[in-house]
């Protein structure tokens, strides 16, 4: 899934040129908001492990409903000041944010 995710990134212009040059103005965001989207990728074989494997959906809901919350109040914060950006900022952030405190969790609870 992060493979093709990193693939999405290098083929979003020549697709995006399809719809025509009024919307090549779009393929620097999409390209880093799929960029941002890579580590929250590489968190689905850890939240998998967390669900299926330790039997502990409330942590992966939990870190996913605080995101969401985080998601919306970052977005709300930066999106006056740094504009389209804001949203690739939040995402890549907290994206970042969530496959550290998965594998964290896990490294954790196999200490016990």
């Amino acid at each position: 899934l992060a493979l093709m995710t990193l693939v999405g990134v290098f083929i979003v212009e020549p697709v995006i040129s399809l719809f025509g040059p009024s919307y090549s103005l779009s393929t620097t965001v999409l390209q880093l908001m799929l960029f941002s989207m890579i580590p929250y990728a590489l968190t689905t074989p850890g939240v998998n492990f967390i669900i299926y494997s330790l039997h502990k959906p409330q942590f992966v809901a939990t870190v996913t409903l605080t995101q969401l919350i985080l998601t919306v109040i970052g977005n709300i914060l930066l999106i006056p000041q740094y504009h389209i950006l804001a949203p690739v900022m939040v995402f890549g952030f907290l994206n970042l944010l969530m496959l550290v405190s998965i594998y964290l969790y896990i490294l954790l609870y196999k200490k016990k």
